[in-house]
């Protein structure tokens, strides 16, 4: 579809911002998820409070991240091949099962920090299998696949504003509870256990969803590892991806650490205490819904390929602003900033990348987009925390910033190839008409 005929169509700017959720697929799934996410937050939360020491939740986020790197790849196969909405809700299911042992143990004031460790790794091991597959799930939520476009900042958008209500929500739990319970495990049990029921919600939602039978495969599949191989040849055989896929290492490699040095950054470079920490902690999500709100209005994928890289300047730019402040108030808005960007950056890849991806193969791409960007990540951890500790925390923060932004140069450089070999796909979906130059824009 041309850009004059979206615009007469009336799917762009505020108005349509919210298309996709005409789509009662897609409806079901962001109220389920709003409220699924406020109590995955509250989780989060009370973990934080209850656990504390920094490198205990170093090891945590580890443990829950690392399984990405060998089950995200399997779980792209399996979502190529299998019932993608009964997936999701087997891994929703265990993730419910997950916070309710968690909940009980800190109920019964048993919960030890030896305890959430195997409950954390299955959290892990759910999550990998979650995300790649409710990724490659969301064409099959929206009626028309033009809505794909909005669908996916939408979601984005949900995600952080569960970040700003889920965290305050769990905080206020906590401490009323504190004087009643006269227990901090016990307070945060009973976040433990509201997370395990609002899974429930999402969960519903998946049930009373509608979904067309989708085509009929062999009954017999090839190997695993030959669909591994024949997902990792495509995505990396194919300019655009290949390309959007590096973007996102690179930027989640060094700009989305910045959050593990963000402690320190403020007892000694701002000297501040735990409530500026919190308050800073916020400022990216407001920054995360702004970009959001963008990249919903927009009508259509054309021009995402100028976003994206531009985006990352952005992220690495306020990176560099943030390292250079001293005042609470200043880091707050340079971390509005960093939100804009990384949001930019993340949904507009993930957006071109749903847009370009052949639909036999959407699992196994969406799954390298979670090793892309989320995998990336504990690794850039220890990278960071290594250039911290030998130089300091503002010049760690200055080389991720500038990293993301060398990073957003480099694609704009590809981004002649990048158009020329997406341009026949877009033609084939009716992105673009057969008549326009070889680009997005």
């Amino acid at each position: 579809m041309s850009g004059g005929e979206q615009g007469k169509s009336g799917n762009g700017g505020l108005r349509g911002m919210t298309r996709a959720l005409r789509s009662r697929n897609y409806s079901l799934f962001f109220s389920g998820q709003f409220v699924s996410m406020i109590g995955t937050w509250m989780q989060a939360t009370a973990i934080g409070w209850l656990v504390h020491e920094p490198l205990r939740l170093g090891i945590l986020g580890f443990i829950a991240q690392s399984p990405a790197f060998i089950i995200s790849p399997v779980a792209g196969v399996l979502a190529d091949r299998l019932d993608r909405r009964r997936i999701l809700m087997a891994a929703q299911t265990l993730l419910m099962l997950q916070a309710a042992a968690l909940g009980m143990l800190g109920l019964l004031d048993r919960l030890s920090f030896q305890a959430i460790l195997p409950l954390y790794l299955i959290s892990g091991l759910a999550t990998a299998v979650e995300i790649p597959t409710r990724q490659s799930f969301l064409i099959e939520m929206v009626d028309r696949q033009e809505d794909l476009a909005n669908a996916i900042p939408l979601n984005s958008f949900l995600m952080n504003l569960t970040k700003l209500i889920g965290p305050a929500m769990g905080g206020l739990l906590l401490a009323g509870l504190a004087g009643i319970t006269n227990s901090e495990t016990r307070s945060a049990g009973w976040c433990f256990i509201i997370n395990a029921v609002s899974f429930l919600a999402v969960l519903w939602a998946l049930a009373a969803m509608r979904t067309k039978p989708r085509q009929a495969h062999p009954a017999r599949h090839p190997p695993i590892w030959h669909g591994l191989k024949e997902g990792i040849v495509y995505a990396y055989g194919f300019t655009p991806i290949r390309w959007i896929l590096t973007l996102l290492m690179m930027v989640s490699l060094m700009g989305t650490p910045y959050n593990v040095l963000m402690p320190q950054y403020v007892s000694v470079v701002l000297r501040g205490n735990v409530k500026d920490f919190g308050y800073l902690q916020g400022a990216p999500a407001v920054g995360a819904i702004i970009g959001a709100i963008f990249l919903a209005s927009r009508s259509s994928v054309r021009g995402l390929d100028k976003v994206v890289p531009g985006a990352a300047c952005i992220f690495g730019l306020g990176l560099i602003l943030f390292s250079l402040t001293s005042q609470l108030y200043l880091a707050a808005l340079a971390l509005v900033i960093v939100g804009v960007g990384m949001m930019l950056c993340i949904a507009g890849c993930n957006t071109i990348l749903q847009t370009l991806v052949d639909d036999d193969k959407r699992g196994r791409v969406m799954s390298l987009f979670a090793l892309s960007f989320i995998s990336m990540t504990p690794i850039g951890g220890l990278i960071m925390g290594f250039l911290a500790d030998r130089t300091s925390v503002p010049t760690a923060l200055k080389v991720g910033g500038m990293a993301c932004i060398v990073a957003g140069i480099l694609f704009v450089q590809k981004l002649p190839q990048i158009r020329l070999a997406a341009r026949p796909v877009l033609i084939r979906k009716g992105i673009l008409p057969a008549s326009e130059e070889p680009m997005l824009k």
